[in-house]
């Protein structure tokens, strides 16, 4: 059997001194490609960073743990081929109020969810602690 995997990854460009674009993409870290619009994707931001201008996704609110986190989601809208990204969206964030744990995600696929760690209920309830995390150097 040919692995699936996949996960979010991003490009980080400086606008000033407090704020930065993040570029979000997915990336086929597998062996298997995913076709056009069989890539659900969800990134969770916190507030606290004031996510501004998103250029694509529907956008809601989610509070997890006492914390705040915008919930941007949106279908892929073309293929990922092994090794390689497909962007998702952008938007600005301020730099320093980043910490470790600031950026989220999970992937619902035709093949599964990814992280292959996230846990789901029956009920669709996920547990949080188990979705992937966005490394981002401010």
């Amino acid at each position: 059997m040919r692995k699936v995997e996949a996960k979010v990854s991003v490009r980080t460009e400086r606008i000033n001194q407090s704020s930065i674009r993040v570029r979000f993409s997915v990336w086929n870290t597998g062996k298997i490609s995913f076709r056009s619009e069989e890539v659900f994707w969800h990134v969770l931001i916190d507030k606290k960073v004031t996510p501004q201008n998103p250029d694509a996704g529907n956008t809601d609110e989610l509070t997890v743990e006492n914390r705040s986190f915008m919930h941007f989601k949106g279908m892929l809208d073309g293929p990922v081929f092994p090794n390689r990204h497909n962007d998702c969206f952008s938007l600005t964030v301020q730099t320093d109020k980043i910490a470790a744990g600031d950026f989220l995600y999970y992937l619902s696929t035709a093949y599964g969810v990814f992280p292959r760690t996230m846990k789901i209920s029956r009920e669709g309830v996920f547990n949080f602690k188990t979705v992937g995390t966005v490394h981002i150097m401010a």
